[in-house]
Protein backbone atom coordinates (compact mmCIF):
# COMPACT_ATOMS: atom_id res chain seq x y z
CA UNK A 1 0.00 0.00 0.00
CA UNK A 2 2.96 2.76 1.14
CA UNK A 3 4.41 1.73 -2.11
CA UNK A 4 1.44 2.13 -4.61
CA UNK A 5 0.89 5.68 -3.25
CA UNK A 6 4.12 6.35 -4.41
CA UNK A 7 3.56 4.96 -7.86
CA UNK A 8 0.33 6.63 -8.44
CA UNK A 9 2.67 9.89 -7.25
CA UNK A 10 5.01 8.83 -10.11
CA UNK A 11 2.08 8.13 -12.81
CA UNK A 12 0.55 11.54 -11.87
CA UNK A 13 3.80 13.19 -12.59
CA UNK A 14 4.73 11.73 -15.94
CA UNK A 15 1.85 12.26 -17.43
CA UNK A 16 1.79 16.02 -16.81
CA UNK A 17 4.73 15.96 -17.99
CA UNK A 18 4.41 14.26 -20.69
CA UNK A 19 0.77 16.39 -21.51
CA UNK A 20 3.11 19.39 -21.18
CA UNK A 21 5.73 17.99 -23.49
CA UNK A 22 2.70 17.48 -25.96
CA UNK A 23 1.58 21.28 -25.71
CA UNK A 24 5.32 22.65 -26.24
CA UNK A 25 5.55 20.36 -29.36
CA UNK A 26 2.88 21.91 -30.77
CA UNK A 27 3.76 25.06 -29.97
CA UNK A 28 6.86 24.54 -31.60
CA UNK A 29 5.31 23.20 -34.31
CA UNK A 30 3.36 26.64 -34.84
CA UNK A 31 6.28 28.57 -35.10
CA UNK A 32 7.82 26.37 -37.05
CA UNK A 33 5.36 26.89 -39.67
CA UNK A 34 5.20 30.37 -38.99
CA UNK A 35 9.00 30.76 -40.23
CA UNK A 36 8.21 28.72 -43.77
CA UNK A 37 5.13 31.15 -44.24
CA UNK A 38 7.25 33.88 -44.15
CA UNK A 39 10.39 32.87 -45.60
CA UNK A 40 8.34 31.13 -47.99
CA UNK A 41 8.82 34.39 -50.21
CA UNK A 42 12.83 34.33 -50.49
CA UNK A 43 14.17 33.05 -53.12
CA UNK A 44 16.69 30.25 -52.74
CA UNK A 45 19.38 31.21 -55.72
CA UNK A 46 19.12 35.18 -54.28
CA UNK A 47 19.53 33.78 -50.60
CA UNK A 48 22.49 31.45 -51.71
CA UNK A 49 24.03 34.86 -52.72
CA UNK A 50 23.37 37.20 -49.81
CA UNK A 51 24.44 37.67 -46.96
CA UNK A 52 21.27 39.68 -45.26
CA UNK A 53 17.70 39.41 -46.41
CA UNK A 54 15.99 42.29 -45.09
CA UNK A 55 11.73 43.65 -45.24
CA UNK A 56 12.29 47.43 -46.29
CA UNK A 57 11.17 50.74 -47.46
CA UNK A 58 13.72 53.32 -49.19
CA UNK A 59 13.76 56.44 -47.69
CA UNK A 60 16.20 58.48 -49.55
CA UNK A 61 18.01 58.29 -52.89
CA UNK A 62 21.10 58.34 -52.62
CA UNK A 63 24.28 59.89 -54.87
CA UNK A 64 27.33 58.95 -56.10
CA UNK A 65 29.42 58.21 -59.35
CA UNK A 66 29.47 54.65 -60.29
CA UNK A 67 27.50 53.76 -57.04
CA UNK A 68 24.34 55.53 -55.73
CA UNK A 69 23.82 54.95 -51.65
CA UNK A 70 19.99 55.32 -51.28
CA UNK A 71 19.16 55.07 -46.94
CA UNK A 72 16.61 51.92 -46.62
CA UNK A 73 14.21 51.39 -43.42
CA UNK A 74 14.94 48.21 -42.34
CA UNK A 75 11.14 46.65 -41.27
CA UNK A 76 12.07 43.39 -40.57
CA UNK A 77 15.34 41.19 -40.93
CA UNK A 78 14.30 37.86 -42.39
CA UNK A 79 18.63 36.29 -42.42
CA UNK A 80 21.54 37.54 -41.55
CA UNK A 81 24.74 35.86 -41.82
CA UNK A 82 26.85 38.84 -41.07
CA UNK A 83 27.95 38.72 -37.91
CA UNK A 84 27.11 42.38 -37.63
CA UNK A 85 23.95 44.08 -36.34
CA UNK A 86 21.97 45.65 -39.00
CA UNK A 87 20.58 48.99 -37.71
CA UNK A 88 17.07 50.68 -38.19
CA UNK A 89 18.64 52.47 -41.55
CA UNK A 90 21.26 51.23 -43.49
CA UNK A 91 22.79 52.87 -46.98
CA UNK A 92 22.88 50.00 -49.68
CA UNK A 93 24.95 50.50 -52.79
CA UNK A 94 23.85 49.88 -56.47
CA UNK A 95 25.69 50.45 -59.57
CA UNK A 96 24.23 54.01 -60.85
CA UNK A 97 23.69 51.93 -64.38
CA UNK A 98 20.87 49.90 -62.92
CA UNK A 99 17.89 50.35 -61.07
CA UNK A 100 17.89 50.89 -57.41
CA UNK A 101 15.41 49.88 -54.79
CA UNK A 102 11.83 51.17 -56.12
CA UNK A 103 10.38 53.97 -54.06
CA UNK A 104 6.66 54.07 -52.22
CA UNK A 105 6.95 50.15 -51.79
CA UNK A 106 7.62 47.82 -49.42
CA UNK A 107 10.08 45.05 -50.38
CA UNK A 108 12.27 41.82 -49.58
CA UNK A 109 15.60 42.99 -50.08
CA UNK A 110 18.50 40.77 -50.81
CA UNK A 111 22.00 42.25 -49.63
CA UNK A 112 26.05 41.50 -49.32
CA UNK A 113 28.83 42.32 -48.72
CA UNK A 114 30.23 45.54 -49.69
CA UNK A 115 32.87 46.46 -51.06
CA UNK A 116 31.29 43.19 -53.37
CA UNK A 117 31.91 39.93 -52.11
CA UNK A 118 34.09 41.13 -49.67
CA UNK A 119 34.73 39.52 -46.23
CA UNK A 120 35.40 42.42 -44.66
CA UNK A 121 33.28 45.45 -44.82
CA UNK A 122 34.34 49.00 -44.74
CA UNK A 123 34.23 51.36 -41.94
CA UNK A 124 30.78 52.09 -42.25
CA UNK A 125 29.57 49.10 -42.52
CA UNK A 126 27.47 49.71 -46.33
CA UNK A 127 25.74 46.86 -47.69
CA UNK A 128 25.19 46.46 -51.71
CA UNK A 129 22.35 44.95 -53.73
CA UNK A 130 23.16 41.66 -54.82
CA UNK A 131 23.95 42.07 -58.48
CA UNK A 132 23.98 45.78 -58.03
CA UNK A 133 20.78 45.71 -59.17
CA UNK A 134 17.41 46.70 -57.64
CA UNK A 135 15.60 44.79 -60.58
CA UNK A 136 17.04 41.46 -59.54
CA UNK A 137 17.63 41.97 -55.41
CA UNK A 138 14.37 43.30 -55.06
CA UNK A 139 11.39 42.09 -54.91
CA UNK A 140 7.98 44.36 -53.99
CA UNK A 141 4.85 44.25 -53.37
Amino acid sequence: MKYLSTLFVILVFFSCVKSKDKHNEVAITQVKEKTLQDNSKIDAVKYSKSKAIIKGKLIECGSGNKYLYPTIQVMDILMNTSGLHIKDTIKVAHYNWKSGIPKDKECIIYLTSWPIDSENFNKNESWMLIEGDGKYACECK
